[in-house]
């Protein structure tokens, strides 16, 4: 069996900032913060660190409760901003997944920064949440390598240990991806259909590098000989 674990925005989507616009506009309803001139990195990273920095430089308390409070919020905001953003499937990504999905010896998953109800949202607004039933979400967590354990902890509970770490596959476009697949001992796939481009990843060193998945092939074969 294999495990395929996708990153979600600029790798399955691209949301034409649908995120960034719910995340600004729940800032400001709920702790009355204008974030629309703050810079945060928010590419590779968990929708909890993105948040707590935001707290952080508006000097809103770090607390579980903000963030609760926050979340709520932001899962109302957000569907609004899908609808209103004119985001898209990333090339190639609908065939891609519904050869894997034809296949019995391939499981697909998650590993993202996003909350799990966020990417429920993302993914049913542009049709691929069916797709997947289990993964690594990033409410509880600031570090993604701490993401990747929690989807890895998912697959060994799923499959009764009997999964091999080469056997499984990170699949993402930051170099934030790859590094949280070696921290699971996972096989890296960087896609450039994100912010970083072909250089930037090939930087990180992953097994794979793809332009985009319009041609799934070199990822496929790994699916054969690995």
């Amino acid at each position: 069996m294999y495990v395929c674990l996708f990153d979600i925005d600029g790798t399955l989507i691209h949301t034409a900032g649908a995120g960034l616009a719910a995340l600004r506009t729940t800032m400001l309803s709920v702790h009355n913060c204008d974030a629309s001139a703050t810079e945060v990195v928010t590419t590779g990273r968990t929708d909890r660190a993105i948040v707590e920095e935001l707290f952080e430089l508006h000097d809103v308390e770090r607390s579980d409760k903000n963030w609760e409070v926050y979340l709520a919020a932001y899962l109302e905001h957000l569907p609004i901003s899908l609808a209103e953003c004119q985001g898209r499937v990333l090339p190639g990504i609908p065939e891609l997944l519904a050869t894997l999905a034809a296949r019995d010896d391939v499981t697909l998953g998650l590993l993202t920064g996003n909350s799990h109800p966020a990417a429920q949202h993302k993914l049913g607004h542009y049709g691929l949440n069916d797709h997947f039933t289990f993964g690594g979400f990033g409410s509880d967590h600031t570090d993604r390598d701490d993401v990747a354990r929690l989807a890895l902890a998912e697959v060994h509970a799923r499959f009764d240990n009997g999964i091999e770490a080469d056997r499984i596959f990170v699949i993402g476009d930051t170099p934030l991806d790859i590094r949280c697949a070696r921290a699971i001992g996972a096989q890296a796939i960087a896609v450039a259909t994100g912010t970083h481009d072909m250089e930037a990843l090939r930087e990180a060193k992953p097994d794979l590098l793809v332009k985009d998945f319009a041609d799934a092939a070199p990822f496929l074969e790994l699916l054969v000989t690995a």
